[in-house]
């Protein structure tokens, strides 16, 4: 299943490197955002030719355990990828919002069509639209005029102030350039923040509970996924002398 897992995410090693190359091209990014990008059509073709055979050598208890491990190695890295955009402009970060819903769509119909039909368990679903759904969090923050620490804090739900001061450096000018934050003017500074936390403070609430209903979401979640990994676990072995896999 690891060399599986590698092969597949190996042959997305192009697709990736299109997206983030050449660099500064995401915080420069001033083109309408609309078709998906190039690389969204790579992943999107890769993952099709190659479920598709493994789909057909597999039983489907053994390919619902790949395409498991094969998601979760690829929202790891997908992420990733988004850091090593390095900055990224509003507008970047709206056609990236767009690439990765359509990617959301291809990591879930793909393990399908390999297999001619034969639907994924609810937990493999549930686990690529909440993770995938962390990444449009992101880039959605990304995307955003203003939004202070708190505010992120409450959208992510997860994480400590690394994580959003991480994200937070993402975000590019206009101009392809980290946006001066230092005030210049400690009066008008203060002024600034006090009438962008009067305008987002209003959200909070509802974003804080939005956060609250997420962690159940994905403490429910996590456990279908436990649960399925036992069970997928329990029917490999089973039948096997010393319950152990001949292989």
């Amino acid at each position: 299943m690891q060399v599986l897992v590698q092969s597949v995410s190996c042959s997305l090693d192009e697709a990736f490197i299109k997206m983030t190359e050449p660099p500064g091209k995401w915080a420069q990014y001033s083109q309408d955002v609309g078709d998906q990008s190039a690389y969204v059509s790579d992943i999107s073709e890769r993952l099709s030719r190659t479920f598709e055979p493994i789909a057909q050598y597999l039983s489907k208890l053994h390919y619902r355990f790949f395409c498991n491990k094969f998601v979760q190695a690829f929202v790891t890295r997908f992420i990733s990828e988004i850091y090593k955009c390095k900055k990224i402009s509003e507008q970047g970060a709206q056609q990236l919002l767009l690439d990765t819903s359509l990617i959301k769509t291809s990591l879930l119909e793909a393990p399908v069509v390999a297999s001619k039909g034969r639907q994924m368990p609810t937990a493999y679903s549930n686990y690529v639209l909440r993770e995938m759904g962390r990444a449009e969090t992101m880039l959605k923050v990304l995307s955003s005029p203003a939004v202070d620490s708190n505010t992120l804090s409450a959208m992510l739900g997860e994480g400590d102030s690394a994580d959003v001061e991480r994200l937070l450096a993402l975000r590019a000018a206009g101009d392809g350039e980290v946006p001066d934050f230092s005030p210049r003017d400690e009066a008008s500074s203060a002024d600034t923040f006090s009438s962008m936390n009067a305008v987002l403070g209003a959200g909070r609430s509802n974003m804080q509970s939005m956060a609250d209903t997420r962690k159940q979401q994905q403490a429910k979640t996590s456990e279908d996924l436990k649960n399925l990994s036992k069970d997928v676990k329990k029917r490999l072995f089973s039948g096997f002398p010393g319950g152990k896999s001949r292989t």
